[in-house]
């Protein structure tokens, strides 16, 4: 335990540690968690997942969100290829706060508009790169 805040930004758990260089009790019990509970996680113990969950309640519309795969994994590759490129800059450490705030911002945005105008979790499904983390973990030999 470092003893230090961190942000309470589910994206902070891929890119806290990418961003410090150095593997985090955060990571390691993410990691474990979704290996024993599978996309439960998102749901159920993330509170941004919980949200978007309350957020999309009601009769689901029954179109699929649009390009969900490519976003998804855009996305992923862009957090990790920002936070690598803010620590070869060396870009002050307020300035990786406001971004991260920025995202988290950004992904209430998301919950509040899509999320409920869709009736579908579209924050997590759509923009939450640990959701993209899930979804690949959920397919381990562990959980199946």
């Amino acid at each position: 335990m470092t003893w230090k805040l961190h942000l309470p930004i589910p994206m902070m758990i891929l890119s806290g540690p990418l961003y410090r260089v150095q593997l985090s009790v955060m990571t390691l019990l993410f990691i474990s968690t979704v290996l024993l509970t599978g996309p439960v996680w998102c749901s159920h113990l993330c509170y941004f997942g919980a949200f978007d969950n309350l957020s999309s309640a009601g009769k689901t519309h029954k179109g699929k969100l649009r390009h969900k795969r490519t976003i998804k994994a855009t996305l992923l590759l862009l957090i990790i290829a920002s936070t690598i490129l803010m620590r070869w800059f060396n870009i002050q450490v307020l300035i990786t706060t406001l971004i991260a705030i920025g995202f988290a911002v950004i992904g209430i945005f998301v919950m509040v508009v899509y999320s409920h105008k869709k009736r579908k979790m579209v924050h997590c499904t759509g923009y939450c790169p640990i959701g993209t983390v899930v979804n690949i973990l959920s397919f381990s030999p562990v959980y199946r």
